[in-house]
């Protein structure tokens, strides 16, 4: 999505630097626009746009306010599972246990305060959302399913030129990372996903689907 909306982008726009090589390949020429270095990334949460944009850089220290602001959301279950080949793949001095289900354990039992366990915390202040829309991340984000739509509203409220699901189908960059197994995830580590995800599910008025993505209640 940061790559779709590079597209977009002048010189006065804040444009944060991506982590993979591939991927600021992609912008098309843009390259690595990031005027502000370190003080600013990708990824970042409120707290930290927030302490970026309150600096003599910008005259207008409100200016957090003026934005239209957006994220994308993904399901909880999914969510659990891309975090655990995150740490899997990043941790390589402290090994993660092989299986999803003894991680998730590890996490109910130790509450691990550098794993983000939901999506919250990164669009929320103070426990309450700052964004003013969301989209909802699916695999498919072609024409008919609801990322499409989604992203088409958001292009809308932005008065762009182009659907940015239309160029975000066309770039689905994540190719070189891991591919989809199956993963089996147990009763204990689905209820501990829904009990976490309580805030995100009651803004969005979506249900829990134990079932998503590559789950099912078997234990591994």
């Amino acid at each position: 999505m940061e790559l779709a909306l590079s597209r977009f982008t002048t010189d006065d726009d804040v444009v944060t630097a991506l982590a993979h090589r591939n991927e600021e390949g992609m912008r098309g020429g843009l390259g690595r626009r990031n005027k502000y270095g370190k003080k600013i990334k990708n990824h970042c949460r409120v707290p930290q746009l927030l302490n970026f944009l309150d600096n003599n850089h910008f005259e207008n220290k409100d200016i957090f306010n003026t934005y239209f602001k957006f994220t994308i959301l993904r399901d909880p279950v999914d969510n659990f599972i891309s975090q655990y080949f995150f740490e899997l793949r990043n941790t390589k001095l402290h090994p993660y246990p092989l299986s999803i289900n003894e991680w998730i354990k590890d996490l109910k039992v130790n509450a691990k305060p550098n794993v983000i366990i939901d999506n919250w915390r990164v669009y929320s202040l103070n426990d309450v959302p700052i964004v003013d829309d969301y989209i909802y991340y699916s695999r498919d984000s072609g024409p008919g399913s609801r990322m499409y739509e989604d992203c088409e509203r958001i292009s809308n409220k932005l008065n762009l030129p182009e659907n940015l699901a239309d160029i975000f189908s066309n770039i689905r960059l994540k190719d070189f990372y891991r591919k989809r197994d199956k993963i089996f995830l147990n009763e204990e580590s689905i209820e501990f996903i829904k009990e976490v995800s309580q805030k995100q599910l009651k803004y969005t008025n979506m249900e829990f689907n134990s079932d998503a993505f590559y789950t099912d209640k078997s234990i591994i």
